[in-house]
């Protein structure tokens, strides 16, 4: 990683967040100011933005594209770094934004062909990056690219922009200190590594892969949801947090959380079926006991279960109505990520899950190479994260899967002839081959633990008809929950087999989209294609 350092003298006194707090650029036919939260077009410079970031850090531009900006800053009253994403739609701005409580966004660039981020945490002093396309929501997934204490002379990063032409894959970074009068400031220039640049083998692009329905491949007679995923169940979010650092690093986090903003305070009931219990699912004898859950439904990488667990109970404690807990049991499932990530390095840190936290929303959910899903493999390709949902009558059903099985790829029936690569650096133990299965199925149906345990039990029937082989070493644990308001009746067990039916429906779809969805991934440890879609049956 080259390094290099020019000095500049400057003349004066400048706050801590001079160069920081403003920025002033170009676009096509059109001038922006980001300064003290004006922005605004033209000579006209009253007109401002309703931006909610009360300390501005930095403005951008994409490149070539219509007016698309992106500012960042921090909301001091919230301690949280925050980044708005504004797109011109021709009569109006439309907003989509990202916030990390703790951080303090003060550099904010896009890569020259407007592909990916990079913002500047000064609170980490982390680069973080992540792919994103316009007009798409801001991206919610972010990765470190370097930290700034790799270089020792910088001792506050205030500001970056990344190095056009010739000097792209360069990021250059300054140094804003308080009370500068003639030292000024300094400007360093870090080489990014070659896998920081997002493509298919690092970090995916935006999903430009499609879905089993795009393709004409319609599961059972039961309609899908708004957005055919599990967060069409009313109040249902789903967050994620990716990490791919270096070559080695291929691993995420996937959050899953029901109705309200205290788990703890508003549980609700579930039920688990395990159809091979080779796998670590914290929180389930709990689950099975009381028939309830009271956290959020963590997802990740197999040694990582631990971390991930103490994140949630350190975010449930701090809950407000939480102050006098004593016992709190999270739910974490896993599958293990080996084969293309580094799982011995155990990289997901409590930051990452609170990010999955954070970013979890109730719209449409990322799937594929994504979260907990970025390292994973099935049936030889790519899996990952895949969602799917049904109507039920006035009743709605949504399923969510982490794929990382083997078998025989199914499609709607019909067996995948083309025969995946395999290209694994180190040979993959027996225990690892057979991968694993989680599946989160939330529903507003009224039912209680013991016939949401039988709905979780239908949800195999799905993955079968994928083509499972249900191996030894495969781990495979579904999760039911209902948000019913806890005073209605239950619905009696004569009416239950169309949400049998209909849960199958939805593992299966949500299974395939995990495939379909998935982009190529490749580390030092292996690579996983992506499945091709010319190869899928129609």
């Amino acid at each position: 990683m080259a390094l290099a350092c020019v000095a500049a003298t400057a003349t004066g006194q400048r706050p801590a967040r001079s160069f920081g707090g403003c920025g002033v650029f170009y676009g096509p036919d059109v001038r922006w100011r980001f300064d003290s939260l004006d922005l605004t077009t033209g000579d006209d410079w009253s007109r401002g933005l309703p931006t909610q970031i009360d300390v501005p850090g930095d403005l951008a531009w994409v490149p070539g594209a219509e007016p698309v900006i992106a500012l960042c800053g921090s909301n001091a009253a919230r301690s949280e770094g925050c980044l708005e994403i504004w797109v011109w739609t021709g009569a109006s701005w439309t907003t989509h934004r990202f916030v990390q409580p703790g951080a303090d966004f003060t550099g904010v660039e896009w890569s020259s062909d407007g592909s990916a981020l990079f913002l500047l945490d000064a609170a980490s002093q982390q680069i973080l990056t992540a792919p994103y396309a316009p007009p798409a929501d801001a991206p919610q997934a972010w990765a470190p690219l370097f930290t700034v204490e790799q270089v020792p002379e910088l001792r506050n990063a205030g500001r970056l922009s990344l190095g056009p032409g010739s000097k792209e894959g360069s990021v250059a970074l300054w140094d804003a200190e308080p009370d500068v009068v003639t030292t000024g400031w300094s400007v360093f220039l870090q080489d990014l590594p070659v896998d920081a640049t997002p493509d298919a083998s690092a970090a995916p692009p935006p999903q430009q892969r499609p879905r089993a329905r795009d393709l004409g491949i319609m599961i059972g007679p039961f309609p899908p949801g708004r957005h055919n995923a599990i967060t069409d169940v009313a109040g249902v979010r789903v967050g994620h947090a990716t990490l791919i650092e270096g070559d080695r690093v291929r691993t995420g986090v996937t959050v899953v959380l029901p109705p309200g903003d205290n788990p703890f305070r508003a549980k609700v009931p579930a039920g688990l079926h395990v159809a091979n219990g080779f796998g670590k699912l914290i929180g389930s004898t709990q689950l099975v006991e009381l028939g309830e859950i009271e956290s959020p439904i963590a997802l990740t990488n197999t040694l990582n279960v631990g971390k991930v667990a103490d994140a949630l109970v350190g975010w449930l404690l701090e809950r407000p109505g939480n102050e006098g807990v004593r016992s709190v049991n999270v739910v974490v499932g896993e599958t293990n990520d080996g084969r293309l990530n580094d799982i011995r390095a155990r990289p997901v840190e409590a930051r990452h899950v609170l990010a999955a936290l954070t970013a979890a929303s109730d719209g449409p959910v990322a799937e594929g190479s994504v979260g907990a899903g970025t390292g994973t493999m099935c049936f030889g390709w790519k899996g990952g994260i895949g969602t799917s949902s049904r109507h039920v009558g006035r009743h709605v059903l949504g399923v969510l899967v982490q794929s990382n099985f083997g078998g025989r790829l199914t499609v709607a029936g019909r067996a995948i002839t083309a025969t995946p690569p395999r290209r694994d650096a180190a040979p993959v133990p027996v225990e690892d081959r057979d991968g694993s299965c989680m599946i989160v199925i939330a529903t507003d149906a009224p039912l209680q633990a013991r016939n949401l345990a039988r709905l979780a039990d239908r949800s195999f029937a799905g993955m079968a008809r994928t083509g499972a082989s249900f191996g030894n070493g495969s781990g495979d644990y579904a999760i039911a929950f209902s948000t019913a308001d806890g005073t209605s009746q239950e619905l009696a067990h004569a009416r239950l087999s169309p949400f049998f039916a209909a849960v199958a429906d939805a593992t299966e779809e949500a299974i395939l989209n995990s495939l379909l969805r998935a982009t190529t991934i490749e580390s030092a440890l292996g690579r996983a294609q992506a499945l091709p879609i010319d190869a899928v049956p129609r």
